[in-house]
């Protein structure tokens, strides 16, 4: 076994395990820094068990490596170049607080987290990694990973890469980064960010904050009372079931706010907005938009610009705004259409 310090990557007192010489079973002895295992090159089988004591056992290609709670502390383990398979087991559940990392490194690698609170990297490639039970933080790194948080409370980070990041159970944090990723939040109260490129995010279950970042964005808030802001872009935007606030943001969105009662604001550009059923209150804003209330008692203000405005079933409020307006009341079987310049306001417009 050899062992040497690695300062510069991490501090002065760090250790680092080399186990592409092996020889044997070891001892260490210290009381800061972190225990660094690397498996370097190789196509690895990696298991890492953490006993109820928090000590833990690692098995590499079949031989066997043991820390106690003290010496796992802070323990990383890193796959190395090569496709590898991580898998860990076991959770503590008294003794001295351990920390273990796991990072894949350079290869498509498959890292199976525990039932605890788990620290997984994939590094680079196109990475598959599962966070299990437990409040875990995943990051794909560079490529085009497969990431599956599980249950619990856990943080995703997509990196580089068109990655396809589901959420699971749990109130979870979601980032995509770079890419053109597919992001499910799953149950729970989801903070979903898309991050740069033309994503799809589908909220799931629970009342989830999404942002869709730089690009053209798919977002669909599904059940439960969402936030959605369409940022930069070209956006289709559907609240689905729920009482939804939604904000365009830059670019010329299509909106739909489905059922509940929705706000709904367009933002810059030349916005196409369907409220839906449910008691909506819709703003323009900037850009000559196409507003259309749908079905119940809605709110609709055109904003800046030429926009044509649609109350649909029920009793609404219309107002043009600044721009010369078109204005239709009625449904699809009996419709009246009318100019309105500045300013001009129609109130309880109802179709019978």
């Amino acid at each position: 076994m050899n062992l040497r310090h690695l300062g510069r990557f991490f501090d002065r007192n760090s250790t680092s395990v080399d186990m592409g010489n092996r020889n044997g079973p070891f001892g260490m002895k210290f009381n800061t820094g972190k225990v660094v295992l690397d498996a370097r090159g190789g196509n690895d089988k990696i298991h890492v068990h953490q006993n109820m004591d928090g000590s833990v056992k690692v098995n590499v290609n079949g031989k066997d490596y043991n820390f106690t709670a003290e010496q796992a502390k802070n323990l990383v383990i890193k796959g190395g170049r090569g496709n590898d398979t991580i898998t860990m087991s076991g959770h503590q559940l008294y003794g001295p607080k351990t920390s273990i990392t796991i990072d894949g490194g350079k290869g498509n690698d498959t890292i199976y987290g525990s039932c605890g609170d788990d620290k997984l990297i994939g590094g680079k490639g196109n990475d598959t990694i599962y966070g299990g039970g437990g409040n875990d933080y995943i990051n794909g790194g560079k490529g085009s990973d497969k990431l599956y948080g599980g249950c619990g409370n856990d943080r995703i980070v997509g990196g580089k890469g068109n990655d396809t990041i589901k959420g699971g159970c749990g109130n979870d944090s979601i980032s995509g980064g770079k890419g053109r990723d597919s992001i499910h939040g799953g149950c729970g109260n989801d903070s979903i960010s898309g991050g740069k490129g033309n994503d799809r995010i589908f909220g799931g279950h629970g009342n989830d904050s999404i942002r869709g970042g730089k690009g053209n964005d798919t977002i669909d808030g599904g059940c439960g009372n969402d936030n959605i802001q369409g940022n930069k872009g070209r956006d289709r935007i559907f609240g689905g079931f729920g009482n939804d606030t939604i904000h365009g943001g830059k670019g010329s969105d299509t909106i739909y706010g489905q059922w509940g009662n929705d706000l709904i604001i367009g933002g810059k550009g030349n916005d196409t907005i369907d409220g839906g059923s449910g008691n909506d209150r819709i703003q323009g804003n900037k850009g000559h938009d196409h507003l259309r209330g749908g079905s119940g008692n809605d709110i609709i203000h055109g904003g800046k610009g030429w926009d044509l405005l649609v109350g649909g079933d029920g009793h609404d409020y219309l107002n043009g705004g600044k721009g010369w307006d078109r204005i239709i009341q009625g449904n699809d079987d009996q419709r009246s259409t009318m100019p309105v310049g500045p300013g001009m306001i129609l109130k309880h417009i109802s179709a019978r």
